[in-house]
């Protein structure tokens, strides 16, 4: 009697679980292939659960979840968010095309009230929009690059201008061309003193070393570096030398490079740049490389057409397409074409130099400097995404430059830039696997932000909505 009464009461407990309630959310991916972009692997297929945007819970396929809303993932690649580490937030139209792109977060490295007023908007939900880390405006010295923003002459007004943009509320202080190293060492000091972080260029006047070492968060457009390790031959002086002084030897260099044979590649130390590749990661500085920055901004005038012509210019608007004309376009007011040419093949140097930073383990980030000159908002990531590939990375080391890389530079590894139990949901579909061939992440089938799931559909809606507006 004993054991039958045992055996009916482990029939119970054994039927129960086979009732126990399936977990439960407000959207579940089903049976769609996870992307561990760390792993550089795609495993699955999986049902994804999320509540209260965050993922809840990832589990075999075969195991029953409840969801609010459920999408069938079968055949298809979830991966995280991807962020944008460098972009300029100049009109809010731009933001539904990060979304749509994929980009759920970006590090605007100019900002203002209005992105300040923006990143609020977005965090409470009612703004469309990713997710923003907003920047000072650049800090300059005197003379300005730019007349009407903030400069200073002594390190106690570099002091004062780093208290002002910290008390305003930005995320990160930003450094500019004109910084003598006095004002530079004064700005890096008082950041540490308020709190914040530190990036941008490398002043004109400020060696690479001294950036190096000062503590800075990340190194824009791998300025400051290619005047390090020019060879001799280009006759640059000893020290830190200004764009103006510099591009014209160095296209003079190239022109006697290229009628002997050579290349844009004759004029750098290879071993300096190993060298400054391995100074670069021991000090922790990040590089933002902006390679799509460096090929589109010179595109010479044969070129305007095709370029004007991309699908992506329709969310381009008027008066942004009217400033990349060369009637309008700041290069073309100072250069011909045949030095934007030479710019571009002088540009092949940023590739080498992005492969020997990776070769050393310096940590880099995917930005394009959108929207300068046919840089459009979010649609560029991709592009950078294939030049970061072209430059020697492996498609999953650029998926690491724009999710979990990002994430580690904020300091929020392990909550964003991840497919994993308590990330946040910000998250892409994909029909193809990126990490076969970059190119997949242009192939979106729906984009999770922040919990809520926008299918395609919604997508090219909220696209065509930023089109029509420019009639209004």
């Amino acid at each position: 009697m004993l054991i039958r009464t045992a055996v009916m009461l482990t029939v119970a407990l054994l039927a129960a679980c086979s009732r126990e309630t399936p977990p439960s959310g407000e959207l579940a991916i089903l049976e769609v292939s996870v992307i561990d972009v760390e792993a550089g692997a795609a495993s699955g297929p999986r049902n994804v659960l999320i509540e209260d945007g965050r993922v809840a819970a990832i589990l075999p396929a075969d195991r029953p979840v409840e969801a609010d809303a459920e999408i069938d993932g079968e055949g298809r690649y979830l991966m995280p968010g991807l962020a944008d580490m460098h972009v300029h937030l100049r009109r809010r139209d731009q933001l539904p095309l990060y979304v749509a792109n994929g980009v759920t977060l970006v590090r605007d490295m100019w900002g203002g009230p209005d992105t300040l007023a923006m990143r609020e908007a977005i965090a409470e939900g009612t703004l469309f929009g990713p997710e923003i880390v907003a920047g000072s405006p650049g800090l300059d010295g005197s003379p300005p690059t730019y007349p009407d923003g903030p400069s200073a002459q002594t390190p106690d007004e570099i002091r004062a201008l780093v208290r002002e943009q910290a008390e305003a509320g930005f995320d990160f202080i930003k450094t500019y061309d004109r910084l003598r190293p006095a004002l530079f060492a004064a700005l890096a000091d008082e950041a540490a003193a308020v709190g914040l972080p530190f990036a941008g260029h490398v002043p004109f006047a400020v060696p690479i070393d001294q950036a190096l070492a000062s503590g800075m968060a990340s190194i824009e457009h791998l300025q400051g570096y290619w005047f390090a390790y020019a060879e001799e031959s280009v006759g640059l002086p000893d020290g830190p030398v200004a764009p103006e002084q510099a591009f014209p030897r160095l296209m003079q260099a190239l022109s006697r490079a290229e009628a002997e044979g050579g290349s844009a590649a004759d004029l750098f130390d290879a071993d300096d740049r190993a060298a400054l590749a391995r100074e670069t990661a021991e000090s922790g500085v990040w590089n933002t490389p902006t390679l799509i920055a460096s090929i589109a901004t010179n595109t010479p005038s044969d070129e305007h057409a095709a370029a004007f012509a991309r699908p992506e210019m329709a969310y381009v608007h008027p008066d942004q397409l009217a400033q990349w004309r060369p009637e309008n376009n700041f290069r073309f007011q100072f250069l011909d074409d045949a030095q934007i040419r030479a710019l571009r093949r002088l540009a092949a140097e940023n590739f080498r130099l992005v492969e020997a930073l990776n070769d050393a383990g310096a940590g880099l980030l995917a930005g394009t400097d959108a929207p300068e000159a046919f840089v459009v908002p979010g649609f560029s990531i991709h592009r950078e995404l294939g030049h970061l590939v072209e430059a020697g990375l492996t498609p999953a080391e650029a998926l690491r430059a724009a999710t979990t890389n990002p994430a580690e530079f904020l300091g929020l590894a392990d909550e964003w830039g991840c497919v994993a139990e308590g990330c946040a949901a910000d998250l892409v579909v994909l029909a193809a696997n990126p990490l076969d061939d970059i190119a997949a992440t242009r192939e979106i089938e729906g984009v999770v932000r922040d919990g809520d799931w926008l299918p395609r559909a919604e997508l090219d809606r909220r696209l065509e909505a930023v089109r029509a507006g420019f009639a209004e």
